[in-house]
């Protein structure tokens, strides 16, 4: 046993006694096939601290109390953090369509909300406020104007219902109708 607690060495939570190595999540890796993400783990604690225990679910799966306690009690979504900044958001994407979260960022600053360029990047793309842009499909070139008219442009064939042998060439990107 080790000083001061009532377990035996091998149960003394998420740490290793001197000379062991700690193994991490390779038993979590061997039963769930992959490494858990910190929010995985912490819904696997809930789901199990009735049953065995606080710490025994940590020491299991290798969490650390002190992150438990931040997801537990401080770990806010995004959606539910900024909550109060979507009608100022909207207003500014609904009345300027072609900004992006650069141009978004300081009109929500002179409007009194202070917030980085994460932030809105990460609450245009999450309330899907960056669909409302539009962005204008580029002027056709004069050549591709000419070739999608609906003039006889390029294509001298198309008139031609049937055409007979040796009627059409095709030589060098030009097309040349005998006759």
């Amino acid at each position: 046993m080790r000083r001061g607690s009532g377990l035996p060495a091998g149960r003394q939570g998420a740490r290793a006694t001197p000379g062991e190595k700690r193994g991490g999540d390779c038993s979590i890796v061997k039963f769930c096939g992959r490494q858990l993400v910190t929010e995985e783990k912490v819904k696997l604690v809930e789901e199990h601290t009735d049953q065995y225990g606080l710490n025994t679910c940590l020491a299991a799966i290798g969490l650390p109390k002190s992150t438990w306690y931040y997801w537990k009690d401080q770990k806010v979504s995004y959606e539910e953090k900024y909550r109060h900044l979507r009608e100022p958001t909207l207003k500014v994407v609904k009345a300027h369509p072609g900004y992006g979260y650069r141009r978004v960022m300081p009109e929500l600053q002179d409007r009194g909300y202070p917030i980085g360029e994460f932030v809105v990047r990460k609450m245009l793309r999450s309330w899907d406020l960056a669909l409302l842009r539009s962005i204008k499909k580029p002027k056709l070139s004069a050549p591709r104007q000419y070739l999608q008219g609906k003039d006889k442009g390029w294509n001298l064939i198309k008139d031609l219902e049937d055409p007979e042998p040796f009627q059409v060439w095709y030589v060098s990107g030009r097309v040349n109708i005998p006759g």
